[in-house]
C-alpha cells in the first residue's frame, strides 16, 4: 500500500542522541536507572502509557543503549492502524514526558529500580564471567578511554546515591527535560506498510545497474563480469582437508565429564516450620538464591489446566492491599526479583525400569 493507504502496520520510533561528550560514570549510572523509571516494568510510566493508549501491537526501540560512545534513547510502537496513529504516538510520547518533568517519580519507584540495578551489577548478566567483564569494558576501551571505568561501579554508584539522597526525583527530572523534552537532536522514524516493496526495490537496482554500466568501456563491464564468475568458482569451492584441520576445534574428550558437586546441608523441620531446608553455597557476589517449592500434586486432574492462570496471576496482580505496581516496587525494592514457575516433573515408583516400562 501507498503511504496513507492499508488499515494496518504502521511503526513509529522515536530516538534520542543523548550526549556528544564523553558523560561521567555516575551520568552512565543515572541514564541505566532512568530507563528501568521509564520502561522497567510494565507499570512504568511510559511502558504502561504506550501499552494502554492500544494504539499498536507492541513497543519498540528498547529504550537505552550506551553501548557506542554516543548513547541513544528510543521508544515506539509498532503496528499501528492507521497513518493518522503516528502523530498520536508522538503526541502521548511526549506529554508523558511533561507529564513526569513536572510530578516525577515516587520515593519507591526510585528505591527500587535502583536496588534493582544494583543486583543487575553484582550478577552480572548470568553467562561467562571473564567474557561479560571483557564484553562490558569494550563500551570505554573501543574509544581509547579507561576499561576500568566501564567495569567498576562501586564509586559511581556510591556517588549516585548521595546525589538521590540530595535531590530525590528532581536528578531524573531534570535529565528528562535536558535529554528529552528540550533536545531537538532526534529522529522520529516512520514505517509505513507497502505491497511493491520488492518490486520498486528491483527496478531500482536495474536503473542503478544500467546507469553504472553506461559510465563503463567494454573493457570495464567485461572485467568486472570476468571477476563475479571468479567470485562465484572461489565460493563454491571446497576447502582441502589440510585446510579445515587446521581450524581450531573441540572434541567430546576436550570436555572435562565430570558433574560439579557442592557441599549440601540438609535440615529437615526447619525452624519447627515443617520445612525441608537444603543449603548450598555457590560463587554469587555475596547473593542469596532462595527457591521455596510446593507440592501442588493434590490438584484434582481437571483443575490443572488453572495452574498456569494461577502463576500467572502471582507474577503480575497484586495483593490485598498492594496494586500491581506497588507490589512489583515493593519487590523490587527489597529483592533482586521474585518470580513463580510451573514445574511437571514425573514420579516413578522404586525400582522402575525405563527400557521395560513396566512395574517391578
Amino acid at each position: 500500500a501507498a503511504p496513507g493507504e492499508g488499515d494496518s502496520g504502521f511503526m513509529l520510533c522515536i530516538t534520542w542522541l543523548l550526549n556528544t561528550q564523553p558523560t561521567t560514570s555516575m551520568m552512565q549510572l543515572a541514564w541505566i536507572v532512568l530507563d528501568s523509571l521509564l520502561l522497567g516494568k510494565p507499570s512504568s510510566p511510559l511502558t504502561k502509557a504506550l501499552e494502554d493508549s492500544n494504539l499498536g501491537e507492541s513497543t519498540i526501540g528498547g529504550g537505552l543503549d550506551d553501548t557506542l560512545l554516543q548513547s541513544t534513547f528510543s521508544i515506539g510502537m509498532k503496528g499501528l492502524k492507521k497513518r493518522e496513529d503516528v502523530n498520536v504516538l508522538e503526541g502521548l510520547i511526549m506529554n508523558t514526558l511533561h507529564k513526569l518533568d513536572s510530578d516525577g517519580f515516587s520515593e519507591d519507584d526510585i528505591a527500587s529500580s535502583m536496588n534493582t540495578i544494583e543486583f543487575s551489577l553484582r550478577e552480572g548478566g548470568g553467562g561467562l564471567r571473564g567474557m561479560e567483564i571483557f564484553l562490558g569494558a569494550l563500551s570505554q576501551w573501543n574509544y581509547d578511554q579507561s576499561p576500568r571505568e566501564a567495569i567498576i561501579y562501586e564509586d559511581a554508584l556510591k556517588m549516585l546515591k548521595d546525589e538521590i539522597a540530595r535531590t530525590g526525583s528532581n536528578l531524573f527530572q531534570q535529565m528528562i527535560r535536558d535529554t528529552l523534552i528540550s533536545n531537538n537532536h532526534r529522529v522520529s522514524l516512520e514505517l509505513y506498510p507497502s505491497a511493491n516493496l520488492e518490486e520498486e526495490q528491483l527496478q531500482d537496482q536495474k536503473i542503478q545497474i544500467s546507469t553504472a554500466q553506461s559510465r563503463m568501456s567494454d573493457g570495464e563491464y567485461q572485467n568486472i563480469i570476468d571477476e563475479g564468475i571468479k567470485l562465484k568458482q572461489l565460493q563454491a569451492m571446497e576447502e582441502t582437508p589440510e585446510v579445515i584441520a587446521s581450524n581450531p576445534s573441540l572434541s567430546i574428550s576436550d570436555i572435562d565429564s565430570t558433574p560439579a558437586e557442592y557441599p549440601i546441608h540438609v535440615e529437615d523441620n526447619f525452624a519447627k516450620s515443617g520445612i525441608q531446608l537444603v543449603l548450598h553455597e555457590v560463587e554469587s557476589d555475596g547473593i542469596a538464591y532462595v527457591d521455596f517449592g510446593l507440592d501442588v500434586s493434590m490438584v484434582p486432574y481437571d483443575e490443572i489446566v488453572l495452574l498456569n492462570s494461577l502463576v500467572a496471576l502471582l507474577n503480575e496482580a497484586g495483593t490485598s492491599d498492594m496494586n500491581d505496581a506497588e507490589f512489583r516496587n515493593y519487590i523490587g525494592k527489597v529483592t533482586g526479583g521474585v518470580s513463580a514457575n510451573l514445574q511437571v516433573m514425573s514420579v516413578k515408583p522404586a525400582g522402575w525400569d525405563d527400557e521395560i516400562k513396566v512395574l517391578p
